[in-house]
């Protein structure tokens, strides 16, 4: 919250920093320190500012997920991930048994095996 208002202060008087925006007042004249334009102090500056202005948002969803998160109850999330370990399970069973099901050729010499045992 505080680093989107910096980041909106400081792009703000950088702003009004700019060339275009001419003083009226004669050279000569002192420049009072009010009147003096002070950018608010960032640790690396505008590549932070514009970082913010980028990315701020995704820093602001994840604290509403998790405060969400930590109002839910804690029962139905103990038995949302038991269902999720279930599945999971699940699914890597049915990959095991398919991706490692024996060939025709592996079959066939474990009974030529076999019956090589029986015979002894």
């Amino acid at each position: 919250m505080a680093s989107n208002k910096l980041a909106r202060n400081s792009l703000d008087a950088l702003l009004k920093a700019s060339p275009s925006h001419k003083i009226t007042k004669s050279k000569n004249a002192p420049v009072d320190k009010k009147q003096r334009l002070k950018l608010p102090a960032t640790k690396t500056g505008l590549k932070r500012i514009k970082q913010e202005i980028r990315y701020g948002h995704q820093q602001k969803i994840r604290s509403k997920e998790s405060l969400a998160q930590s109002r839910q109850n804690p029962i139905g999330l103990v038995h949302k991930d038991e269902k999720k370990a279930q599945d999971n399970l699940a699914k890597n069973v049915r990959y095991m048994t398919r991706a490692l099901k024996a060939s025709d050729t592996e079959r066939d010499l474990r009974k030529q095996a076999l019956e090589y045992r029986n015979k002894m």
